[in-house]
């Protein structure tokens, strides 16, 4: 059992790295193919259908590549061109479209705070203008409308740094779990069993508190 465990983790090890790889290929190329179309649109004098793919592609995010930042600040770009133009309606769902992209790429980190700061700002400033109360009188001011965006506190880093080690934990003792519950001749062992099960279970369950936490 002992010799054959470390070609259970060879091979785990392995799959995880395609399937990594695999996926990653789909997020550059797919991004990259998105923010062609908006640039394409943008010169074509299409904003409306740039904004639309460059917030595709700004939604296709790797960590420490693909084509996010550049679509985020094709986003930016549009939204001033539609400001310039005025068209109000077209530059506020830019922003929108940027703040959306960024907040739905956070995990351990909010990646691109420059751009999702500049985006509240622009994003309070355009609501503040067309907020009205039924009466016709002002709603909330800008930095009311600034105040509101902001108190999105997510992702919080402790529960998100757990959830990473969690689910990695679980992945480990659950792979492990399945190679030593297993006798050589094909026979369950019991005991092994409980144990690990047990151990992946707490895991998955820690994993699943620390996601719904962070």
């Amino acid at each position: 059992m002992t010799a054959g465990f470390p070609r259970v983790f060879t091979v785990v090890s392995l799959a995880t790295i395609v399937v990594t790889a695999v996926v990653a290929t789909r997020v550059a190329v797919s991004g990259r193919d998105d923010l062609a179309t908006a640039i394409a649109c943008q010169q074509a004098d299409l904003p409306a259908t740039a904004i639309d793919f460059a917030a595709r592609a700004a939604r296709w995010y790797l960590p420490l590549a693909g084509v996010s930042r550049p679509a985020r600040e094709l986003l930016r770009d549009l939204a001033k061109e539609a400001g310039a133009v005025g068209n109000p309606g077209l530059e506020l769902q830019a922003w929108q479209e940027l703040r959306g992209a960024i907040r739905s790429t956070r995990w351990m980190i909010t990646p691109d705070t420059d751009l999702l700061d500049e985006a509240d700002a622009s994003i309070a400033r355009g609501l503040a203008a067309i907020d009205r109360l039924p009466d016709g009188r002002a709603g909330l001011d800008e930095a009311g409308h600034l105040a509101f965006l902001k108190r999105d506190s997510m992702p919080r880093n402790g529960p998100s740094a757990a959830a990473v080690i969690l689910f990695v934990a679980w992945l480990s003792v659950t792979a492990a779990g399945a190679f030593r519950s297993v006798t050589p001749e094909g026979r369950l062992r019991g005991g092994a069993i409980l144990f690990w099960g047990l151990g992946s279970l707490t895991l998955l369950a820690g994993w699943l508190i620390a996601l719904s936490l962070a």
